[in-house]
């Protein structure tokens, strides 16, 4: 349904090699769950509490995702071919880490031409770091 990103990702330049940038946030997914049919509510709250035991998310957790919540169960019936039927929804919360690396390369050479207030054209050569 939702997903949400956290204010600002964590972003660390390593110099080795060509250079590359390591980028990290973290992530809200709210996914809703509908249940329907005469257990339905059964069914919802058999979810809700199953989800919470950790041997239940162990799959989730190697995929780097976590449960953090669930909210309450409500009752929405549906109609469908002019019949209502039973249907309970429910919002499940997880949370997961995004990684990801980007090719962004060193500055090794540049030639930069500085214009300041008093409109002076200095060139500045910036060396390689040592």
């Amino acid at each position: 349904m939702v997903q949400t990103a956290d204010a600002g990702p964590s972003i660390n330049h390593d110099p080795a090699g060509f250079g590359e940038d390591h980028y990290q946030r973290h992530e809200d997914i709210e996914v809703l769950a509908s249940f329907y049919g005469p257990h339905s509510m059964s069914y919802a709250a058999t979810f809700r509490d199953g989800v919470a035991i950790p041997q239940n998310c162990e799959g989730l957790n190697a995929d780097g995702i976590s449960f953090v919540e669930s909210g309450p169960i409500r009752g929405v019936p549906e109609l469908i071919n002019q019949q209502w039927i039973r249907r309970y929804d429910l919002i499940a919360r997880f949370r997961r880490m995004v990684s990801r690396t980007y090719a962004v390369q060193n500055v090794l050479l540049a030639d930069v031409h500085l214009i300041d207030d008093t409109h002076v054209d200095e060139l500045i050569h910036v060396p390689p770091a040592p």
